[in-house]
């Protein structure tokens, strides 16, 4: 059995299994000895009940205080599940699910949620394992189109919901905290990196929005599980993770972004940093959903920028040093490639998408995985550090990035901005600046050139200009990376830094 979880805490999708013969089939609704134990140890079945409705049937949004697992076992359903526990991290979101009797897929509804579905056919059926017995005393419901919960029911256009009377004068959850109502949903595909962090942290502050993400090899609490290279070749997956959440704005952070890998492994890297992104644009596009592409200063050679910048650090943020958007793009290796053959998929298929190219991404995150960690851990252990003099580009602040992000979207702006810090320097410049910075040893930075590290070719000169974003979204300033360190001190999340 495959299990979901899903962005609204505790709630899971569950494939079961059919057993097919000559006879017909069979299939277990639920088996306590199979099911994952944070569902078993916490669902004991005291009732099953079955329920069959017409097409454009809504009922709900019923809410219980134990728990549920709904089973589609005729038809088709599309079923919603609100998080109404004020202390729960996804309080007043909600999470859907397409359930039919051949895609063998159920529901599981935490106790304390409004649970409801939609009927999608006539005389669709469903049956309830219940963790509780029905009373009225100790069920109630609130409307389906509660204005907070915003939920997005999928009736046609030339139809109209079916409800009971009860459901009908239901009347809106009583909110607390201050949740707007309708807020933009941001979809962030890759939540639990250096640049879906930062975007899910200032979507946050944020009232008027909220952010579903999704993480791939570092799972993490109401975080859906989204594996990049599996949806390039299964649109399904896509399609059950926008279902999920309807979203507004979808952000694709989420790539391989191993450079040398992308050499070793072509198709892996094409997949996820090609295919991927097409189909996830394409699937945003269909919904009316804005996308927003994260690219990379590897898409240029270099070879154009080097007599203007050999020298080392300029600041570039006011000025037109650097490549700017109408420069010409070639890139040296199949990262670049990717990613350049992406952003034309992704302009092709949608011209109101943004594609925002960044560089050396670093700042708070969960994994502490970026630059300033590898330095500054290296060195408070007393280890040396390989940093490169021969490569110069712009280290970029992930919470800039974010805040640009949102601007960006706030105006609704379309297509290419460079996106990047203030300051064009080497990783040895860059490493030092840390090191002053936090008063640590530089002299374990050991100074090397490209061609002794990794196998695919790099752009010596990667600098972009952010003119073009400046001027967009004048109030959005850019950290230096001394200013970049104090906030982060000062602002800690994720990891900290060893200091």
């Amino acid at each position: 059995m495959n299990v979901i979880p899903l962005h609204v805490k505790d709630a899971r999708i569950i494939d079961i299994q059919r057993f097919k013969d000559h006879r017909g089939f069979l299939e277990e609704l639920y088996n306590c000895q199979k099911y994952p134990e944070d569902i078993t140890s916490e669902f004991e079945v005291k009732q099953n009940t079955c329920s069959r409705s017409h097409q454009n049937v809504i009922r709900g949004l019923h809410i219980s205080p134990y728990a549920k697992l709904l089973t589609c076992i005729q038809g088709a359903v599309y079923d919603v599940v609100v998080d109404l526990r004020p202390e729960s991290p996804s309080y007043m979101q909600w999470a859907a699910a397409i359930l039919t009797e051949d895609n063998l897929r159920q529901l599981y509804i935490p106790p304390n949620c409004g649970h409801g579905f939609l009927s999608l056919k006539e005389n669709s059926t469903v049956v309830y394992c219940q963790g509780g017995f029905f009373h009225p005393s100790i069920d109630f419901g609130i409307t389906p189109f509660d204005p907070v919960a915003d939920v997005y029911w999928p009736i046609p256009k030339d139809a109209s919901a079916i409800i009971s009377e009860k459901d009908e004068k239901a009347l809106p959850a009583k909110v607390e905290g201050g949740v707007l109502p309708k807020r933009t949903r941001v979809l962030i595909i890759g939540a639990s990196g250096q640049v879906g962090g930062a975007l899910k942290e200032a979507v946050a502050k944020r009232p008027d929005m909220v952010s579903i993400g999704t993480c791939g090899e570092h799972p993490q609490e109401c975080l859906i599980p989204f594996d990049m290279e599996k949806a390039a070749s299964d649109p399904s997956i896509i399609d059950t993770l926008f279902t999920a959440c309807r979203p507004a704005i979808v952000c694709i952070c989420a790539a391989f972004s191993w450079v040398d890998g992308n050499e070793k492994f072509p198709e892996k890297a094409k997949a996820i940093n090609l295919t991927a992104v097409t189909k996830l644009t394409e699937a945003a596009k269909a919904i009316g959903a804005k996308t927003v592409f994260y690219s990379s200063d590897y898409v240029f050679d270099g070879a154009t920028k080097q007599n203007g910048l050999a020298s080392g650090m300029a600041e570039i943020y006011a000025n037109s040093l650097g490549y700017s958007e109408t420069d010409t793009a070639n890139p040296l290796n199949n990262y670049g490639s990717y990613k350049l053959d992406a952003e034309k998929a992704v302009l092709a298929t949608d011209p109101s998408a943004l594609v925002l190219r960044i560089s050396r991404v670093y700042g708070p995150e969960v994994q502490g995985k970026n630059f300033v960690f590898q330095l500054t851990n290296n060195i408070q252990a007393g280890k040396s550090l390989n940093c490169l003099t021969d490569e110069i580009s712009c280290p970029t602040y992930n919470r800039d990035i974010a805040e640009a992000t949102l601007e960006l979207a706030r105006k609704d702006l379309s297509g290419l901005f460079h996106c990047t810090g203030p300051q064009a320097l080497s990783k040895l410049q860059w490493g030092i600046e840390v090191c002053k910075y936090f008063n640590l040893d530089s002299g374990k930075l050991n100074p090397i050139e490209g061609q002794q590290q990794g196998t695919a070719n790099r752009p010596k000169v990667a600098v972009m200009s952010s003119q073009k974003l400046s001027a967009a979204i004048p109030d959005v300033k850019f950290h230096t990376i001394s200013e970049a360190l104090k906030d982060w001190q000062e602002n800690p999340r994720g990891k900290l830094l060893n200091l």
